[in-house]
């Protein structure tokens, strides 16, 4: 069934009612209204409000009783009805309304509603005067005895069809036998369709799809083309030689062939996965009896089936990729819609990460910026900052968190993703963290491991006897032990650093007793005591720690002698 729309407008002839709503409010409009199904009327309409008939950037409604509003003057309205029109300008008092292609759903009552501006309080509903609106059967009287009942005004899209439904009485009969009926060409009169088999009419895809015998003069146009545009009536003979004929040219119709604005519809799954394969449909209703529209499916700018349903395979790059199904039929301008494909598929994690130096040491002396790839290490100099920013690519949309061990870090989300800023980097900060996404499709994440490296710390220095065990290492050590002193040294730093064992204060090499040990045996003699020194070092710097051994001096030394003895025993 086509699409009809009739442009005649009637001006009823009615008696205004007038309403005084409230003191400052009227409204004058005919109650009650009627219009044949099919045909057009508009309702003449004037109302004051707040004794005003001018306005600025007012707005009126028409409200179909109870709150369903059919025609406005505001563009963001919804109206349930497109057949109704506000057509008078609510800003001089007026508020007509016109009803197009008049249905049998339009009947009911209908009332009118007035606002100034949204924030103005000169805003009514007229509810105390309502329309009442009736849609009847369609009647043409021709002449006494012969009446017709058909659209005047028919619509159909090119390259469709339509099939106008007509009935008719002759002699104020409506069943016949053997009867011929011919729909004509108004301006040519030529004969466009008949049940007569010995006339060819003269338009192919007319036919008379109604049966005169019943009184049925409907007429179905297929495959509209702009060249059947024009106006038609409709002609009856009972028989060659029966006086019972006529031509119902006071009824004519006129059809208007306009270009194909109809589009395809595209039926989709509720959920399209990646890696799944999915069955789409293209759907083009057509009443026309053996018309199929020839259908092309592309994807992106990749050509695929000719059929109603494509089904393929779609993968992550798919989403939101055009999928279009273009239809075309015989002699027409081809028609197409297109959607953007909504794939779903898990997360992907892209770690970036941009280290800003703050000191000219390698290994970055300016702002480095690289990819990270999944459990690759970070290295940073202590003092350095860095960002790290988590990109999650995922259908639909994951909830992403950076985590230290098992704790939140705070971030900042951004344009690219999820950011994680870390300034003024300390060793205590060297840790594994965890870029963490998740959404329907489950958990995943991602880990970039901190490396943190920095000078050698002051040195630690221990030392032990050989027999009386520990001793308290300070600057300044004195012993009198003979069987050595152990001397330990331990340092934190990143990367590792190499220790060297000096005695006395010069640099000289000749001074460097030992190289990459942590421990040192010193045998403590009047030569040996002196200045030890600690000396760790990498490649970001240096730093020490010395004492000073000393070695007790020996107590006093006690000879006896046997003087006495000997000077006895040489007076005997």
């Amino acid at each position: 069934m086509g699409v009809y729309h009739v442009i005649i407008t009637l001006f009823l002839l009615w008696k205004d009612t007038t309403c005084q709503e409230a003191a400052v409010y009227s409204i004058q409009v005919n109650d009650d209204v009627s219009v044949q199904e099919g045909l057009c009327v508009t309702i003449p309409c004037n109302f004051t409000a707040d004794n005003r008939r001018t306005f600025t950037s007012s707005t009126g409604y028409w409200i179909k009783y109870v709150y369903k509003t059919v025609a406005s003057n505001d563009k963001s309205a919804t109206a349930v009805k497109p057949n109704f029109h506000l057509t008078g300008n609510p800003n001089i008092g007026d508020c007509t309304l016109t009803i197009t292609g008049a249905r049998k759903e339009d009947d009911g009552k209908y009332y009118f509603r007035f606002e100034e501006s949204p924030s103005s309080s000169v805003k009514y509903s007229y509810t105390s005067l309502m329309v009442s609106v009736k849609v009847t059967d369609i009647i043409h009287q021709e002449a006494d005895g012969y009446r017709i009942q058909v659209y005047c005004d028919v619509t159909v899209q090119e390259g469709l069809c339509v099939t106008i439904p007509c009935s008719f009485m002759a002699n104020n009969i409506k069943q016949f036998t053997n009867s011929r009926g011919y729909w004509r060409d108004h301006g040519s009169d030529d004969i466009v369709a008949s049940n007569n088999i010995s006339v060819t009419g003269v338009k192919s895809n007319f036919q008379l799809t109604g049966n005169p015998n019943t009184g049925n003069c409907s007429l179905t146009i297929t495959s509209a083309r702009r060249e059947d545009s024009g106006t038609y009536y409709f002609r009856f003979e009972e028989t060659p030689d029966s006086t019972i004929k006529y031509s119902y040219k006071l009824s004519k119709t006129t059809v208007r062939v306009t270009a194909l604005s109809r589009k395809p519809e595209i039926y989709i799954p509720r959920n399209i996965t990646a890696g799944q394969e999915v069955t789409l449909t293209c759907s083009f209703p057509v009443t026309c009896p053996g018309l199929s529209p020839t259908f092309q499916w592309t994807k992106g700018d990749q050509n695929m089936c000719k059929d109603s349903t494509v089904t393929f395979t779609p993968t992550r790059s798919d989403n939101k990729k055009p999928m279009t199904c273009k239809v075309t039929l015989p002699n027409v301008t081809p028609t197409q819609t297109s959607i953007n494909l909504d794939v779903q598929y898990p997360q992907i994690i892209t770690i970036t990460g941009e280290i800003k130096a703050l000191r000219s040491q390698p290994p970055a002396s300016q702002t480095d910026v690289k990819r990270i790839p999944k459990t690759e290490t970070v290295t940073v100099l202590e003092g350095d900052s860095l960002r790290l920013t988590c990109s999650v690519d995922s259908n639909p949309a994951a909830n992403v968190t950076w985590k230290k061990g098992g704790d939140d870090v705070p971030s900042s989300a951004t344009g690219q993703g999820l950011e994680l800023s870390l300034t003024d980097i300390q060793s205590s900060a060297a840790d594994t963290y965890y870029c963490v996404a998740e959404s329907e499709h489950g958990e995943i994440n991602q880990s970039v491991t901190l490396i943190v490296q920095y000078q050698p710390r002051k040195p630690v220095v221990s030392i032990s006897s050989s027999t009386g065990g520990p001793l308290e290492a300070s600057q300044s050590v004195i012993t009198n032990e003979d069987g050595g002193l152990s001397i330990n040294c331990s340092v934190d730093s990143n990367p590792a650093a190499v220790l060297s064992w000096i005695k006395g204060e010069h640099k000289d090499s000749n001074n460097r007793i030992a190289e990459g040990i942590t421990w040192l045996l010193v045998k403590i003699t009047s030569s040996e005591a002196g200045i030890y020194r600690c000396l760790a070092r990498n490649k970001y710097g240096s730093s020490e720690t010395r004492i000073q051994i000393n070695r007790k001096p020996d107590p006093p030394s006690i000879t006896i002698t046997r003087e006495v003895e000997e000077y006895r025993y040489q007076k005997l």
